[in-house]
């Protein structure tokens, strides 16, 4: 005969192993979730001592790999708007892993001077890394291999390219950065490229946060960021934007003198100043994106009159076939750096100088004259 407590004992032994199983499980999160807390310290850690170590002229040496970051080639800017430049008279190798020069005046590129150009058709270009070129040589960036098309298409007229591009800078820096440095070139026109970060802040420029608050798992954030869906999600080039001061999954909350940049009200202010800036020196403004897209940036183009050229319409073009890449494709591309690092190779560069310089050529009579 079964007796009560001989039921009992096996259901004891299953019910203290469940027990064991969910502790040690909870274990091992709270150990995972440790860990990403603590890394994040250190990074936050490694992050405010690379802002100083940039104010101080005194960067660490390279990684081990021997490669060169934006610490080496910048420099505090005296205007509060730039926040940052890059040095002048740079001729570094495995920049990024590439090779860069800077002229006299901070800028990637030759040495054209400022001032009036007579015959000269001028172009200046703004943006982040992708216009700048991170990742390829001087020669194979997008301002380049535009310039290059435009001369041999237009070998009567003498053409010169100024790239103010730099990497990590948001829409409020390009355009304040035209205003401080720009405008001395006397631009007959202005390339804006719209890049996901025009909302976002450069990473050390975020205030310091505290991740050792329960409101969030940084463990969670890590794999909800990782998911294959979320691509579906936000769109094949979209990303998402800045929200109530503060940027998604990124760390940090904005700091107030930064606020006034960031999300799309601060993109649209930067626009609209840009066009204010246009009226009042005589330039056309074109904006352009290698394969960012967002609404308010159709938004902003319509509103101030600005055509828009859009690089991923070559891109992303899969060659004899209707369809276009899909995310996945794209970052296993040979157009991209690495499926983790987006930056145009010098294939893709080549397609996007080709493309503006296309564009530009066929309303040459409406941003030429």
């Amino acid at each position: 005969m079964t007796t009560s407590s001989s039921i009992q004992s096996p259901l004891k032994r299953r019910f203290a192993r469940l027990l064991l199983a969910l502790a040690s499980s909870a274990a091992v999160l709270l150990g995972i979730e440790l860990c990403f807390r603590i890394h994040a310290e250190f990074a936050e850690w490694r992050r405010f001592k690379d802002w100083e170590e940039v104010r101080s002229n005194n960067v660490r040496s390279a990684g081990p790999d021997g490669r060169l970051g934006l610490g080496h080639i910048i420099q505090p800017s005296e205007h509060p708007g730039v926040i940052y430049e890059l040095k002048p008279d740079l001729d570094l190798e495995n920049v990024f892993g590439a090779r860069l020069k800077t002229n006299s005046r901070g800028l990637r590129g030759p040495d054209y001077p400022p001032g009036e150009h007579p015959g000269i058709f001028r172009i200046v270009t703004i943006g982040d890394s992708y216009m700048f070129g991170q990742g390829v040589h001087d020669g194979e960036c997008t301002v380049r291999i535009m310039e290059q098309a435009l001369r041999r298409a237009r070998p009567s007229m003498e053409i010169q390219v100024v790239n103010l591009a730099v990497p990590g800078f948001n829409a409020a820096m390009e355009v304040e950065l035209l205003a401080r440095k720009g405008l001395a070139y006397r631009p007959d026109l202005v390339l804006i490229d719209f890049v996901f970060n025009d909302f976002d802040l450069p990473n050390f420029l975020w205030a310091e946060e505290d991740f050792w608050t329960l409101d969030r798992s940084l463990a969670y954030d890590w794999f909800r960021d990782r998911v294959p869906w979320r691509d579906a999600a936000i769109g094949p080039f979209e990303r998402p934007v800045v929200v109530e001061g503060r940027f998604p999954h990124a760390r940090g909350e904005v700091r107030p003198e930064y606020r006034y940049m960031i999300g799309e009200d601060g993109y649209r202010t930067a626009i609209r100043r840009l066009k204010q800036l246009a009226g009042e020196h005589a330039f056309k403004v074109v904006m352009t994106s290698h394969y960012d897209e967002h609404p308010v940036l159709h938004e902003m183009a319509e509103e101030c009159g600005f055509p828009l050229w859009r690089a991923s319409e070559v891109l992303t073009r899969i060659p004899g076939e209707e369809r276009r890449m899909t995310p996945e494709e794209y970052r296993n591309s040979t157009l991209v750096l690495s499926k983790d690092d987006l930056h145009p190779t010098a294939a893709g560069h080549r397609l996007a100088g080709e493309y503006y310089a296309e564009r530009l050529l066929a309303n040459w009579q409406d941003l030429a004259r």
